[in-house]
Formats: structure tokens, C-alpha cells, sequence
């Protein structure tokens, strides 16, 4: 079998389809050139690795020697992993939700040699007799329309241009003057009890993505709000969601960790593949509910998914991959699955109270065999005789053929595990998750070379991709180095987040509108440019340069950063007014702002004054301890001594831990440090 240009790629996906009849070329101005020379419209797929109907029309329609025959003959054909390429991405899925109203994967998308498209979708059958046209009838009908109708469609591709921009950009016409905090917070509050499942918790439609960022807001609210209603509400709001997620089936009860989303409005059948963004963000929520609540469900939820990250997802160079497939053995969740008889036959006289406790059934609740998942939300903790067995069947299930792994280290999703293994560290005094943070920080900043032309993808032996880094990759790897120093009471990291934040401020911002660009001005620019604002499956690059930069200027006091994140939130500031649940990180960084910032200075590492630090979680403090401090917070502090400060006006130093206790407990309750 002949390989494609594929075959030296180091994305998964991509190696997927090295082997397709298929001519395909990876995402370069040289085959855009080669299209301009052939005088060849451009079909461009973009999907990735975990994708279930990615692999249905891989299958279907790329392995199938007529189709391939048609793309190779009429088309130059471009495939690209949307995780190694998120800017393309996001380009043109602007571009197929502008023409069909909606988007997905695969995407499918039909460009002019010059990049600009003029038709798209997402899945196409391979032969008709569906609603949806073929996919064999879509290439030759646009062939030919390309052949014989060019002047129709270059117009449909100027069109859809002008469209693009307009959908990809930010438009800066708001105030910051305009945005009243409290109104705000309340106008959130009543758009989230709009889309909520007060029964199942999470928005109301399937498919459920759990939106991490959307209940962090909700929990940070909730622990500022003075108001006792508003509070008890959102609490309540947030409690339900999270029990109902840990007991559906969209938690894999035997590994540990989340799968992507589910595919009904209870939680109970997942879309099986598990991201490590999911891992990073949701363990991180659940740790954060826990120090709040000291609900030992949330710590076990939080502890179990690390632990499957740092077993299951670690390289050999010791960061991570960045997801596991839905499908084995050709068939989507087979590896997570059990009929009732193997669980018997496993577990034996262990069976009849594991069965019970997951709802194991006969009939089964997915294609005849069962998802575990927990019936009673009320009684969500564990025996030991139920430690036991999950163990067992988990041996089982280890025994069986794996989900594929997609091995690539995205930048963006590594820092975003580095920030929660730093804050988990931290808090559940773990010193090896602390480390781990460390070490995988260190080698991304290297490996991806942040202080020069920054890579996407870590590199892995000689064969590497050259994508380059976007803005996401600078937002969170900015949030890991400042969780670093906070959580790891790591001063010598801060000139890392300032080489993050001055390199990300080079290549991304715009200063003419205010913006930070997704793609950097030193890339191969693309049909237009993009502003990455909108909070999705997770926060947006623009919500997380907010958040980081109050965090440095907090925590250096420093106004420059501060004044920067007060202009991204101005430009912000109609759209947030006007749908504060689709801006819930905007919205959180405001709140905390309006209770007024804590800050507290720790100086050493005293265990006992640490540990009444590690007792409760205060979403408007940020924490500093250690040695080798900067800035005005750590002027004239004494050794051995914690500062509880308030918009940096510093209470009694204290070296007492239950002093400390009650000061942190005061501030939480909204009285003055």
C-alpha cells in the first residue's frame, strides 16, 4: 500500500489517513500553490482523532478507491487535524455555520485555489438514499460548477468572505461604564435558570457538555454573593450538576475521568472519548466544589481523574497525550461496556451489590449491554467491597483491546492540566502533582519554544509539527506559570509568565482594535483574521487572558496587566450586557473585582499556617507564600509570617494558624481582613 504526504505527520489523525487512496496533502501554502497551478478546487476535511464520525466518513468515503479516484482527479485534496490547526478551524466553521446554520465534524469545505470557500458541510453518505446528498454526487456537481459556472461561484466565495470577517471578529462598540456589576451578576443568575435542568442540572437540551467554566462562575458567585437566597440557589444549581454528571455514565466509574459530552439530557450515555482538556478543567471544578462544600464525592471525582491523567495519558517524556478514541474493535464504547453476566462472573459473590449500586440490568441501557453509572445520586460513596470490585472489573476491562490513544502534547491542553495539578498540589497537599506541574511546565516552555517561534505541538523525536502556537497556547500556558507561582510557591516562575506575557502581547495583540488576534502576525496568515471571545467546551483564549492578567497584576501590583484586562473587557461589554451566560468568565472576574481582591502573602512554607490556607477555598484571594517574593505585597514581610491584605492593605501579620483560620473565614463571610 502506497502512503500519502500524510505519512510523516506526527498528528494521529492525520496518520489515520496516510494510508487512504486518497492524494491527500497536510496544511500548507504549497498546496494551495499546487491548486493554483492545476487550476483545481480545494476540498479541505477537518476533523480529529477521537472524532466517532470522523472514522464513519474516513471509512465510508476516503478508504473507497471510486471517491478517492473522484477527489484525486477533480480536487487537491487537504486534510487537517483541527487540534494541531485550531485557527483554520475555527476560520472556516465560521464559514459552514454562515452557510448551513450550523457546524461539526468532519467538516467538510470546498475552497478556491486561494483558500476563500464556497461550499460547505459537515458528514456526508457515501451513496445516497439519505435526506443528505452523497458525497460521490456533492464532488462531481461541484466540479462541474466550478468547470463551467466559475463567475457564480467566485461570487458565492467574495460573499462568504465579507461574511467571514464580520463572524470572526470582534466589533468594539461598548463601554465599560455601561456594566453595572451587581445588575450583571443578577442578569446571569436569572439567563442561567433559563437553560437549566433543575432535574438533571447542566443546560436543559442534549447533547450535555458539563462547561466546567460556566459552574466555576456559578460556585465563584455563589461564595461572594451577600445575598443568602442567591447563593443557596446557585449552590443548589451547581450541587445537582455535579452529582448528576459523577453519577451518569459520562464518568467512567472504573478509570476515573470524563468522556466528552453526553448524548442525552441525564448524563447517562456519553460520547466515549475522553479529552485532556475535560480532565484538566472538570478535576479542577470538582476540587475547587470540594474545598467549598467538603464533599468527599467531589475529592474522590477529583483525585480518580488525576490519577487516571498522570497513568493512562503520561509520554514518555512526561507530558500528555491528548485524548483517547470513543471507538474500539470498530464499535464506539465497547471497551467501557458490560453485559450483566460478565459482571457476575467477574465479581461473583461481590456481583449482586455492584450490580445494584450501577444499575446493571438484563437488557442493559446502551445496545443491549450496560454503561455504569449510579441510580441512587443520594448515596454516591463507596465500600470497600465496592473499591474492590470496581477493581476487578476494571482488570476485566484492561484485558480487553484499548481506544486508540492520540500521543500529540498540545500545548494549550498541557498547560491546562499543569494549572490544576498546581492548584490540586497545593490544596490536597500532594507534592508529586506539584512536581509533575513543574517538570511538565519546564519541558513545554522548552520544547515549544515560547521565547521564540512557539509550537503548537510539543516535539516528539525528529519528526515534528512546525504549527505554530496560537493564542490559546499563550493564554493558558500564561494561567499555568501564574498557578505555578501561587500554588507552588514558585517565584523563579514569574519571569517565565513575563516572557509568556510580552511575547503573547508581541505576536497577538492589535493594537488599533484593542484585541488579541488568534493567529500570530508572524504565521501564515490566513483568510481572515479571528478573535477567540466566545466561552464554549471551554473558556475562551481571550476570557483566560482576563483572568491571568488580573492574576499578575494582583499578584505583582502591578496596573499594567490590569488596565490591559479592563480593555478586553470593554470591548466585551455590549455583548456581555446583553447574554451574560454566554461570557461567564467575564462576568466571574467582574464579580470578584466588585467584592474587592484579598490577597495573602505567606512567607516560608510552615505547614500549620499553610494548612488553614489549604482548609477553604476564597474565589476573590490570591495566594503567595514561599521565599524570594516580589513586588509591593512582599516588601518589608517577615519571615515565618502570614499577610492577610485587602486591595493591598495588609492586616496584622500573624504567625498562629487558627488566627489565620479566622481571618481567611472572616474575609470569606465578607467582613474586612
Amino acid at each position: 500500500m502506497v502512503s500519502n504526504r500524510l505519512s510523516n505527520s506526527q498528528s494521529e489523525y492525520l496518520l489515520q489517513h496516510a494510508n487512504n487512496p486518497v492524494d491527500w496533502w497536510p496544511w500548507s501554502q504549497e498546496a494551495l500553490d499546487k491548486a493554483k497551478e492545476l487550476d483545481l478546487p480545494v476540498f479541505l476535511s477537518i476533523g480529529y482523532s477521537a472524532c466517532h464520525w470522523c472514522h464513519v466518513m474516513a471509512h465510508e468515503s476516503f478508504e473507497d478507491p471510486e471517491i478517492a479516484g473522484i477527489l484525486n482527479e477533480n480536487f487537491i485534496s487537504i486534510k487537517v487535524d483541527r487540534e494541531e490547526h485550531p485557527d483554520v478551524d475555527a476560520i472556516y466553521m465560521e464559514a459552514v455555520q454562515s452557510m448551513t446554520g450550523h457546524g461539526g465534524w468532519p467538516m467538510s469545505v470546498f475552497l478556491m485555489p486561494d483558500g476563500l470557500p464556497f461550499y460547505g458541510g459537515t458528514y456526508f453518505p457515501p451513496k445516497e438514499g439519505t435526506q443528505m446528498p452523497s458525497f460521490r454526487r456533492v464532488l462531481l456537481e461541484l466540479s462541474r460548477l466550478y468547470k463551467e459556472s466559475r463567475g457564480e461561484v467566485e461570487s458565492q466565495a467574495q460573499s462568504l468572505r465579507a461574511s467571514i470577517a464580520a463572524r470572526s471578529t470582534l466589533q468594539n462598540n461598548g463601554s465599560i461604564e455601561t456594566l453595572d456589576t451587581e445588575k450583571l451578576t443578577r442578569d446571569f443568575c436569572d439567563a442561567l435558570y433559563r437553560i437549566y435542568d433543575d432535574q438533571w442540572g447542566g443546560t436543559a437540551r442534549a447533547p450535555k457538555f458539563i462547561q466546567p467554566h460556566l459552574w466555576q462562575s456559578v460556585l465563584d458567585i455563589a461564595l461572594m454573593s451577600r445575598e443568602v437566597d442567591v447563593s443557596k440557589d446557585l449552590m443548589n444549581a451547581l450541587t445537582t450538576t455535579l452529582d448528576a454528571v459523577i453519577a451518569g455514565g459520562i464518568y467512567d466509574h472504573l478509570g476515573g475521568g470524563f468522556a466528552r459530552y453526553s448524548t442525552d439530557a441525564f448524563w447517562m450515555v456519553p460520547h466515549f472519548e475522553k479529552m485532556l482538556y475535560d480532565q484538566a478543567l472538570n478535576s479542577r471544578l470538582y476540587l475547587r466544589a470540594y474545598l467549598a462544600s467538603k464533599n468527599q464525592n467531589y475529592l474522590r471525582t477529583t483525585v480518580e481523574t488525576l490519577d487516571f491523567v498522570i497513568l493512562e495519558m503520561s509520554r514518555s517524556d512526561g507530558l500528555f497525550a491528548s485524548s483517547f478514541d470513543a471507538d474500539s474493535d470498530g464499535e464506539e464504547g465497547a471497551f467501557y461496556i458490560f453485559r450483566i453476566e460478565e459482571v457476575r462472573e467477574t465479581l461473583r459473590d461481590k456481583a449482586e451489590e455492584f450490580i445494584s449500586a450501577y444499575g446493571i440490568t438484563h437488557s442493559g441501557n446502551f445496545e443491549g449491554r450496560n454503561i455504569l453509572h449510579r441510580p441512587d445520586r443520594d448515596d454516591l460513596a463507596t465500600t470497600p467491597q465496592i473499591d474492590e470490585a470496581r477493581q476487578l472489573l476494571l482488570a476485566l476491562r484492561n484485558s480487553r483491546n484499548a481506544p486508540r490513544k492520540d500521543s500529540k502534547a498540545v500545548l494549550e491542553w498541557n498547560a491546562m492540566m499543569v494549572a490544576t495539578l498546581a492548584e490540586a498540589g497545593f490544596y490536597l497537599n500532594r507534592p508529586d502533582y506539584l512536581e509533575r506541574a513543574r517538570a511538565v511546565f519546564l519541558h513545554l516552555f522548552d520544547s515549544c519554544n515560547l521565547s521564540g517561534q512557539g509550537l503548537r505541538l510539543a516535539p516528539s523525536g525528529e519528526n515534528y509539527s512546525k504549527a505554530p502556537a496560537v493564542l490559546g497556547d499563550y493564554a493558558q500556558m500564561l494561567n499555568a506559570a501564574l498557578a505555578l507561582v501561587q500554588f507552588g510557591g514558585d517565584f523563579a516562575i514569574i519571569e517565565y509568565a513575563e516572557t509568556i506575557f510580552n511575547k503573547m502581547t508581541q505576536e497577538f495583540f492589535d493594537p488599533e482594535s484593542g484585541n488579541f488576534n488568534t493567529t500570530a502576525r508572524s504565521s501564515t496568515q490566513l483568510i481572515a483574521q479571528s478573535n477567540d471571545i466566545f466561552d464554549s467546551a471551554y473558556e475562551s483564549a481571550t476570557s483566560t487572558i482576563i483572568s491571568s492578567l488580573i492574576s499578575l497584576s494582583e499578584l505583582l501590583g502591578d496596573e499594567e496587566p490590569m488596565t490591559l484586562a479592563m480593555g478586553l473587557v470593554e470591548n466585551l461589554a455590549e455583548m456581555t450586557t446583553k447574554h451574560p451566560s454566554a461570557f461567564p468568565v467575564v462576568v466571574r472576574e467582574l464579580a470578584k473585582l466588585g467584592a474587592g481582591i484579598g490577597q495573602l502573602v505567606v512567607v516560608g512554607t510552615q505547614d500549620e499556617l499553610l494548612a488553614s490556607v489549604r482548609s477553604q477555598y476564597i474565589p476573590n484571594l490570591y495566594i503567595t507564600y514561599g521565599s524570594g517574593g516580589i513586588g509591593p505585597l512582599w516588601e518589608g514581610k517577615v519571615d515565618s509570617y502570614a499577610y492577610l491584605c485587602k486591595d493591598f492593605t495588609c492586616s496584622a501579620p500573624t504567625n498562629d494558624p487558627k488566627s489565620l483560620a479566622e481571618q481567611l473565614h472572616a474575609m470569606r463571610e465578607g467582613q474586612s481582613a
